[in-house]
């Protein structure tokens, strides 16, 4: 009876179960056959629906708006989505589409936006185009164009939405803003404790000729002198002035002989025994430090003694050490700085100080991580104090042993060092950090030495140099050092005096 009351084509939709009933409640299934054949789907609904809607006068974002309140949420996004391209003319759905490849997580809200703007942008020019020709290539030539310059905005909205993203997403803390912590100058040497560099963190080098008058430049480092001392004092005055607190003082001998024991290192003729006791008198405030060294007064250029077969003799090169050190310091040295790197020489020196009740009076200040470096050859010339044959790498340490550097640091502070020494300064600055942390209460010297110096005299112009000079003294400062040994010192003291 059923059957009798449908249509042909109705017939066709469920003529298998006709010729193949199903056992059992036929009359079911026949019904849930026909309701599945003739139900749509909620898209199929509003896509019979939107079939007469055209974009024709109206913006793209208004097309939208219309669709949504046509589709009442009864229709998924991406549906939605599809629809409305669809609607859109040829070449706005090609930049779409380009858009698309970029992020998929495009709204769709700020699609309509950009398809707004791209009519509005094309409307005109394509009106001419369309009118002045209907030939396919400037169609194609056009449509070319406007994909190009929308490409570019639509590059523009993702930056855009990148630059959004970060400032959401980004500074998920206050801790990670760092640069409202040095935005001002004043702030920014607050985040910079313990790195001033004021004249007590300066001591400067001087060479000592025998000639009480002479004066010679050194022609491997710029603005740098040999004195007698008739013309040290005037130098060392004017510098006073400016602030310089100490010395370190070379002998340069020229004249006075050389010998396998190094005779004149305190001889009564030695340039800086007779120098100390004047330059106390003419600058009572200024420390003088006195460096205790053999090399300048042996023939064979050693800092120490040497065995019949050309080995370093210990035992005689610390005792001969230890009276060189007692001589400056009976003429005046208020430190002595012995840079031979003998072992045990400190220990030497304080047992001589302490016999000799200058222990209160006499600081010593240890070269005690004096690496063997590349970087002393102009000191070398102006000392004329190289090895005849050899070298000193067999009492001076290796450049990549931080070990031996902080063994010996160790044991010159067991054996009484007042102070130590990092030398030369930029390419060990791991080892001025290292001793630093070991020893905080000793204060920490780096030697700045002649080669460092005569790169940073070669970086640039005089502003250039000054501001690499005053960057490397605040990253020396930095990893621990107190005091600097640098022949930058007069101009040091001339910009320090310049900011005050």
């Amino acid at each position: 009876m059923v059957i009798a009351q449908l249509e042909k084509q109705d017939i066709e939709q469920i003529a298998d179960l006709l010729y193949n009933p199903p056992a059992v409640d036929q009359y079911n299934s026949l019904k849930d056959r026909l309701i599945s054949a003739y139900e749509e789907s909620d898209s199929r609904q509003l896509q019979k629906l939107l079939s007469e809607i055209e974009l024709g006068d109206q913006k793209p974002t208004q097309l939208l708006r219309k669709m949504r309140t046509l589709a009442r949420d009864k229709v998924p996004d991406s549906t939605l989505r599809l629809m409305w391209v669809n609607h859109l003319p040829p070449h706005i759905r090609s930049v779409i589409a380009v858009s698309e490849t970029f992020s998929t997580q495009t709204k769709l809200d700020e699609l309509a936006l950009l398809a707004d703007k791209m009519i509005e942008n094309s409307s005109s020019s394509h009106i001419s185009i369309i009118e002045g020709t209907s030939t396919k290539a400037n169609d194609t030539q056009f449509l070319l164009e406007e994909i190009r310059k929308l490409s570019f905005e639509v590059a523009a909205l993702k930056a855009s939405q990148h630059h959004t993203f970060y400032q959401q997403h980004l500074f998920l803390s206050p801790d990670h803003v760092l640069q409202g912590g040095y935005f001002h100058e004043t702030l920014r040497k607050l985040q910079e404790p313990n790195t001033s560099i004021q004249p007590h963190n300066i001591m400067y080098p001087v060479f000592l000729l025998e000639n009480e008058d002479g004066f010679q430049s050194v022609s491997s480092m710029p603005n740098v002198y040999r004195y007698g001392i008739n013309k040290l004092i005037p130098a060392l005055t004017e510098l006073v002035d400016k602030g310089l607190k100490a010395i370190l003082i070379f002998g340069v001998v020229e004249t006075l002989e050389k010998d396998a024991i190094g005779t004149n290192a305190d001889s009564p003729q030695n340039p800086v025994i007779k120098a100390l006791p004047k330059l106390r008198a003419a600058l009572p405030n200024l420390v003088l430090a006195a460096d205790v060294c053999l090399c300048p007064y042996t023939s064979h250029g050693h800092c120490g003694l040497l065995t019949p077969n050309g080995a370093i003799d210990h035992a005689e090169s610390v005792k001969r050490i230890a009276e060189v050190a007692l001589a400056y310091a009976k003429a005046g040295a208020h430190i002595v700085a012995p840079s031979d790197m003998m072992d045990n020489r400190i220990k030497a020196i304080k047992d001589a100080l302490v016999e000799n009740k200058l222990q209160n009076q006499v600081s010593v200040l240890s070269y005690s991580c004096k690496f063997a470096s590349s970087m002393y050859g102009p000191f070398r010339d102006t000392m004329k104090s190289s090895p005849m044959a050899g070298d000193r790498k067999c009492y001076q340490l290796p450049p990549g042993s931080a070990g031996l550097a902080m063994r010996a640091a160790c044991r010159d502070v067991a054996e009484g060092a007042d102070f130590l020494m990092v030398k030369p300064g930029l390419p060990y600055l791991d080892i001025v950090r290292q001793t630093k942390d070991k020893f905080p209460q000793h204060p920490l010297f780096i030697y700045q030495v002649s080669g460092e110096y005569t790169m940073i005299c070669r970086c640039g112009d005089a502003k250039e140099v000054e501001t690499t000079l005053m960057e490397t003294l605040t990253c020396m400062r930095r990893a621990g050092a107190d005091c600097i040994i640098t022949y930058f010192a007069p101009l040091i003291l001339s910009i320090i005096s310049n900011k005050q």
